[in-house]
């Protein structure tokens, strides 16, 4: 089963990558913590009015898992 991650749309970076910092964030990452690495497929639940799949990476400096979503996966809830 693919890990679902809360994400923000209002919260990304300049290159469009959610920024998994916010509350709802991280409590899937911690449910998840053990299987999460980077270049993992998850699929982002974008404030419960849209699922999208991506991909995971993490930002070494600023110390936050980020997801980097395809679009062309997007679903309505």
């Amino acid at each position: 089963m693919i890990p679902r991650i809360y994400a923000d749309e209002n919260d990304k970076t300049q290159d469009g990558c959610y920024m998994l910092d916010i509350a709802g964030s991280l409590r899937d990452i911690e449910r998840y913590k053990s299987e999460l690495q980077p270049g993992m497929r998850v699929l982002f639940n974008v404030q419960d009015e849209f699922e999208v799949e991506g991909t995971l990476s993490y930002d070494t400096v600023s110390k936050i898992w980020l997801g980097l979503p395809d679009y062309s996966t997007i679903r309505d809830l």
